[in-house]
């Protein structure tokens, strides 16, 4: 049968009920993948995943903070110091009242230096600088830290319009052995 001349046909634009926007519905399923070694409902066991993802972890941490060499110029010794800073103490010593003046300081261009030293020499320097209610200045390490043979980086933001810092790196491995704000003059 025919359908009348004047009823309007469904086309692309029209679903034959005066819409002008076409519906189209799929039904698509998800085809099997024809190689069985490669279903996703095939996984590792849980007990061979615990057991080689945590020595991994401690493998990249591990390889997160070795050191290709220690530093051999004050530049080194400054990057290295701000590395550490980077990893180590600026996370441990977020919730001290020195943090934020501390983070400022490590980066101020042209404030930050660093010379060689003897631990011996800048032990006495500190104990000379601060009496005992002020050992509280003392963010990282311990003085008995500071050995007489010790040879070391002294990384020094003087400071400005206040307490300035100095990082003792040790010259053996770069690594930050002790930090202290030096009080103002």
């Amino acid at each position: 049968m025919r359908e009348p001349i004047n009823k309007p046909r469904a086309n692309k634009t029209d679903a034959g009920n005066g819409s002008k926007a076409v519906c189209r519905v799929s039904n698509v399923l998800r085809s099997p993948s024809p190689d069985p070694s490669r279903s996703p409902k095939r996984r590792a066991h849980p007990a061979i995943m615990k057991l080689f993802s945590v020595p991994l972890c401690w493998l990249f941490a591990l390889m997160a903070t070795c050191k290709a060499e220690p530093p051999k110029s004050p530049e080194e010794a400054i990057k290295a110091f701000r590395s550490e800073w980077e990893a180590v103490l600026s996370p441990k010593l977020r919730a001290s009242s020195f943090h934020e003046h501390l983070k400022h300081q490590v980066y101020e261009e042209g404030r930050v230096g660093a010379v060689a030293e003897s631990s011996e020499k800048v032990h006495t320097n500190i104990t000379n600088s601060l009496s005992p209610k002020k050992m509280s200045l003392i963010l990282y390490g311990k003085l008995a830290d500071l050995k007489p043979d010790r040879k070391v980086w002294s990384v020094v933001n003087p400071g400005h319009s206040g307490s300035g810092f100095e990082a003792l790196l040790d010259q053996k491995d770069g690594r930050v052995i002790f930090l202290w704000i030096m009080p103002e003059g």
